[in-house]
Formats: C-alpha cells, sequence, structure tokens
C-alpha cells in the first residue's frame, strides 16, 4: 500500500521541500498549490500531483473534498 501525503503550500520553501522529501521517501504527494501547477523541483519527482488549493477559499476546499471523496 503506498501511502499518500496532502502538502499545503507545495511550491515553495518548506512546503516544498516536505513534498521533495516525501517523493524521495517513495510517498504518493498530492503537492497543494494556489495555481495548481507543480514548481520546476516537482516536475521530475514520481508519484507527485499537483492539487490546486488556496486554503482561505472556501470553493478550493470544497472541491478539494469532493476530489478526495470521488477518488474514494
Amino acid at each position: 500500500m503506498v501511502r499518500t501525503v496532502l502538502v499545503t503550500g507545495a511550491s515553495r520553501g518548506l512546503g516544498l521541500e516536505f513534498s521533495l522529501q516525501y517523493a524521495r521517501k517513495g510517498w504518493r504527494v498530492l503537492a497543494a498549490t494556489r495555481t495548481g501547477a507543480l514548481p520546476a523541483p516537482l516536475t521530475s519527482a514520481e508519484d507527485v500531483a499537483a492539487v490546486k488549493l488556496d486554503v482561505t477559499s472556501e470553493t478550493d476546499c470544497a472541491a478539494l473534498v469532493s476530489d478526495f471523496e470521488a477518488r474514494g
């Protein structure tokens, strides 16, 4: 079973570093950024998916919950 982690603020700083570290250890990473685009350092990482999430947006948060529910 592959472990999955959601990392907020994955476009820079600690969020980016956490995303890289989890990816290197074989985790599936859902990298949340305000734009929904992966930053350059994560584009070559395996099993990393971009998630659009502005934590101050109720719409983005609700969409993420719906996406998770659809994935099971």
